[in-house]
């Protein structure tokens, strides 16, 4: 609403906003996003973590600060995006000078940075990782849906015990299934990886990394070489 009425009040100038990171993270904001498309024609997004520091002290709130430039006739929309953004105390003084902002695709506003991350992004396409699941498959492994700062893709049920119901497996551990031991651990490798939580920081809100966001993981490991699937799964084994 807010965002709706400041594009009614400026005919013709530059915006800025201060709103939550999930606003230009999440399909559930696909409406304020496809607005931001037809009325931004430039656009300069940055995105701020909660720790160690957060940019307003007392609200833990993950923000986008979005600066636009809205133009009477919009053609095409530009959009340069910095990356993910966590910094201590410390760096106040210097954090917004040092940002650093690179080209991104308007239709997913994703949090680039720079040209490598940006050319990394590029070549996350092609099959997704839903590929490899299997809803009846006897070989399972669960996944933390709240990664924070490391994810979590383990094949036993770890320990949880609620003051309310005891002991039970957490609400935040989702079960996944393969049809084979292999699709499993090549699976629990990628997840696990380090590109794994830099796509995630890149794409998402910086909170969740849920069970549509696992599926849609881009990774073909139909085209993996096998000598690259047995390094992975003796890696995860581990």
């Amino acid at each position: 609403f807010v965002g709706e009425r400041c594009f009614n009040l400026l005919q013709q100038g530059t915006l800025g906003l201060i709103i939550p990171i999930s606003s230009f993270s999440t399909a559930r904001a696909g409406a304020f996003q496809a607005m931001w498309r037809e009325k931004i024609e430039t656009s300069l997004l940055s995105h701020y973590g909660v720790r160690p520091s957060k940019l307003f002290e007392g609200v833990d709130q993950r923000l986008t600060i979005a600066i636009g430039n809205k133009s009477r006739g919009v053609k095409d929309t530009t959009v340069h995006s910095c990356q993910y953004k966590r910094w201590t105390t410390d760096e106040r003084d210097y954090l917004i000078e040092n940002i650093e902002y690179a080209l991104t695709d308007a239709n997913i506003y994703a949090k680039t940075g720079n040209e490598i991350a940006r050319r990394i992004s590029n070549k996350l396409q092609g099959n997704k990782l839903k590929s490899v699941f299997d809803i009846n498959g006897e070989y399972v492994f669960y996944w933390h849906r709240i990664p924070q700062y490391f994810i979590k893709a383990i094949d036993f049920e770890p320990y949880f015990f609620s003051d309310r119901d005891g002991e039970k497996r957490s609400d935040d551990y989702k079960i996944f299934k393969t049809s084979s031991e292999e699709n499993k651990f090549v699976a629990m490798g990628i997840l696990n990886s380090s590109l794994a939580y830099w796509y995630w920081l890149n794409y998402s809100e910086g909170y969740h990394f849920g069970k549509h966001e696992v599926l849609d993981f881009p990774a073909n490991i139909e085209a993996m070489k096998s000598s690259n699937k047995i390094e992975l799964i003796k890696i995860t084994k581990q």
